[in-house]
């Protein structure tokens, strides 16, 4: 945060009988209780109160971020030295890429796994070698997949071209070894695919969008129309652009609908449920915090609540019926 905008916050705030417990359960579980942590240190120092437990528990929340990320960052350097002492190309993504190539301070937004796509087919490997790949994906909370990755085209449900998003991608030395990263388009693409992926109000999904399209200025957006459209993901991207857009003010064309080409019965339904969804479901969510099953409730991935009506305009009729089916299935 800007000093302006700490002292807009801290004037804002100063007189008002915050739930602080209510910010800290909620910031907690959407992942931005590190984030919270930074700023609201430097508000608490500017004059706004911040009673001294909740600081202590947003600091605890950091501190154990910090270990998970030095943890982690142990099992990534393994893993990375051995695909290049292999000389496989592999690249980071999500959460990985947002930590090497975004954030300053990588707690602020530790991934809930370590996601990687390997370049090659897993017929370059070994049985040996594939179960020591695999290992990291059982035990070490990473998802390692080769050629194409789940996580990117929704299983299956959007037309990638990973050849494409390969050699759009650019070079980087982490911990002694070279690895890959998406194209700032790409990244930010694929960004908003995982904010549809989590029903586009999870507040760290959010600000992973806006904090990559603050730290690469030179996006350019008619590559990012050219590949949307091609993925065949612009309504979800659309949506997932507006929703940071609402939430956080990220910066965004004017004209991104029609740059886009949203059909305008489909952006009326998506503009209206985003004007309208902008965090209610955090606000009904708080009736749940005094419960005993408060973290339960809250991080229930399959639990229905109204921001999943957005899916109904981020997906096209066709990527609604096979996720429908797939629903069905398990």
């Amino acid at each position: 945060m800007s000093e302006t905008e700490i002292n807009q916050l801290t004037f804002a705030f100063k007189d008002d009988q915050i739930a602080w417990e209510a910010v800290f359960k909620i910031s907690y579980v959407q992942g931005v209780a590190p984030v919270l942590y930074k700023n609201l240190k430097k508000c608490h120092l500017a004059g706004l109160s911040v009673p001294a437990d909740i600081l202590e528990k947003f600091e605890h929340s950091y501190i154990a971020a910090q270990n998970l990320q030095a943890y982690r960052n142990e099992k990534l350097e393994e893993i990375l030295t051995f695909f290049s002492s292999m000389g496989e190309d592999v690249m980071l993504l999500k959460g990985a890429a947002y930590n090497a190539a975004v954030f300053r301070d990588s707690a602020l937004a530790v991934p809930g796994d370590i996601d990687l796509l390997v370049k090659s087919a897993t017929f370059r490997f070994s049985e040996k070698q594939l179960q020591y790949i695999y290992s990291f994906n059982t035990t070490e909370s990473f998802e390692i997949d080769f050629q194409s990755h789940h996580d990117l085209d929704l299983s299956q449900m959007l037309s990638l071209d990973y050849q494409g998003i390969w050699q759009d991608s650019q070079s980087i030395d982490l911990f002694g070894s070279t690895c890959f990263i998406m194209g700032p388009e790409d990244l930010l693409i694929f960004a908003c695919v995982n904010s549809c992926r989590k029903r586009f109000f999870h507040l760290k999904a959010l600000f992973n969008i806006s904090e990559i399209i603050r730290s690469y200025p030179e996006i350019d957006w008619k590559v990012v129309t050219s590949k949307v459209k091609s993925y065949q993901c612009e309504n979800m991207t659309y949506t997932a652009l507006l929703a940071a857009y609402c939430t956080l003010g990220c910066q965004v064309p004017e004209n991104l609908a029609e740059l886009f080409n949203i059909n305008s019965m489909r952006l009326k339904l998506i503009r209206y449920l985003v004007a309208n969804m902008s965090f209610s479901d955090l606000a009904d969510r708080t009736l749940f915090l005094n419960g005993g099953s408060a973290v339960t409730r809250l991080t229930d991935r399959n639990k229905w609540n109204r921001s999943g009506l957005l899916l109904l305009g981020a997906y096209s009729t066709g990527q609604f019926l096979r996720r429908l089916k797939a629903l069905l299935r398990h």
